[in-house]
């Protein structure tokens, strides 16, 4: 059988494309860490801390659910302007931030792209913030907690913005 040069090549490429695709993997989401007990004002929660840039930047993306006391508690050694956006988030959250005290200074609800149309959200501190914190949409308010409210924060937290 006479098979033109030019077909061959185009079908060896085909399965080496094939191949290649097959292969490919999703990048596996990091593994869920240890939940913390933390407290705001009276109101009791459990949060992952997000201590690493790796796992601030992961942060709550592709979650589909959270219990109604559970989030992420996001430490940074410097207390910088921070923004937060909505990428890849598939449930409505609440998003603190808090001084270097722990005192909370702003709240914001954001939605995910799913309920805006595709549009992603983003939410910038006024002021600097070593701490972020996401809880599901309402929480604040369910628990009749605003500017001011003051963060208990686990040892944890506390240790990841002191190591270097």
């Amino acid at each position: 059988m006479n098979v033109p040069l030019g077909l061959t090549a185009v079908l060896c490429l085909a399965l080496l494309l094939t191949a290649a695709c097959a292969d490919a993997r999703p990048t596996p989401e990091p593994p869920p860490a240890a939940l913390h007990a933390i407290r705001i004002g009276p109101a009791h929660a459990r949060v992952r801390l997000a201590r690493t840039h790796a796992e601030r930047r992961h942060g709550l993306m592709h979650v589909t659910e959270l219990a109604a006391d559970e989030g992420m508690l996001f430490v940074y050694r410097e207390a910088n302007a921070r923004s937060i956006w909505m990428k890849s988030c598939r449930i409505a959250l609440d998003v603190a931030f808090a001084d270097a005290a722990g005192r909370v200074f702003q709240i914001t609800t954001l939605q995910p792209p799913t309920e805006t149309g595709g549009t992603v959200q983003e939410v910038r501190s006024r002021a600097a913030a070593p701490y972020v914190l996401e809880m599901p949409a309402g929480f604040f308010a369910r628990h009749r907690l605003g500017a001011g409210a003051q963060l208990q924060l686990p040892a944890a937290a506390e240790r990841a913005r002191a190591d270097p």
